[in-house]
């Protein structure tokens, strides 16, 4: 064999070397994708609110030796981690005494709280949570709260 004819023999075994390389890296680039594919319905599985009973929208106030129990509605809160940091920031008030609970739905968290009825909740929250925060409404069974996180106020709020 003559020089040209070994050059194109190893051309030819170097382009079927590549294309089956490249072959391999496609099939494990789709592997990628549908294993991203199914990480990306399970967050959003998870972060699905769930569905919430029509009806009232929280429990009563009642006062009881413990303290006084009411519904707490905290909104902005688009991510999991952001309801996470509101729930540590008021389990660690000095005025709530209990967390019965907490439900989200869509940007918004409902926490059951039992509380010390001498406390002043939202002074404790406003020097806790690490936003500013805004009183919408305030009723005997109900504070709902906005927080301005950087980005701004919601378009809701």
């Amino acid at each position: 064999m003559d020089d040209a004819s070994e050059e194109s023999a190893t051309d030819q075994e170097t382009i079927e070397s590549l294309r089956l390389s490249v072959a391999a890296l496609g099939r494990e680039v789709q592997t990628l994708v549908e294993k991203v594919s199914a990480l990306t319905r399970s967050v959003e599985a998870l972060s699905r609110p769930s569905a919430r009973p029509a009806g009232p929208r929280g429990p009563v106030t009642t006062e009881t030796a413990e303290g006084k129990q009411f519904s707490l509605v905290v909104s902005p809160l688009p991510e999991l981690a952001m309801v996470a940091v509101a729930e540590t920031s008021l389990r660690g008030l000095p005025s709530v005494r209990r967390m019965a609970g907490v439900t989200r739905d869509g940007d918004e968290a409902r926490f059951a709280l039992e509380v010390d009825p001498d406390g002043d909740l939202v002074e404790e929250m406003r020097n806790a949570m690490p936003v500013e925060l805004e009183v919408e409404s305030s009723s005997g069974d109900e504070l709902v709260i906005s927080l301005e996180w950087v980005w701004g106020r919601s378009a809701s709020a």
